[in-house]
């Protein structure tokens, strides 16, 4: 049944759906005659980020061999930090373990996890 729960569309109104799609499904507003192409996304709207092609940023020379970046998503955020600022020591092992237990299960991990 549909709507579920509810009665159903009497079988009147349901031929007066068909006649108005019969009809043309005309609407009390102007129609378009064609509808151009893009989905109505406006060039304002189609300057969000969103809408954007994704490229791979550059990454300079200057910060692919300073201490800590181990990849290039480190030097990024190396060459955006503010002067002075710096990574912070890399964690000990029982740090990761426990942090990834955490974000994968909420618990903390147990003896044989901490021993793997």
């Amino acid at each position: 049944d549909m709507p579920p729960g509810e009665a159903r569309v009497p079988q009147d109104q349901i031929a007066t759906l068909k006649r108005w799609i019969a009809a043309g499904a005309k609407t009390a507003r102007p129609e378009p005659a064609t509808i151009e192409p893009g989905l109505g996304i406006t060039p304002e709207e189609r300057a969000y980020w969103a809408f954007q092609p994704v490229k791979r940023p550059e990454v300079s020379e200057e910060f692919k061999n300073r201490p800590g970046v181990r990849t290039p998503i480190d030097a990024l955020l190396l060459k955006a930090m503010p002067e002075g600022l710096s990574f912070s020591p890399d964690a000990e092992k029982l740090t990761l373990i426990k942090r990834a237990s955490f974000d994968l299960t909420g618990l903390p991990p147990g003896p044989e996890q901490i021993r793997r």
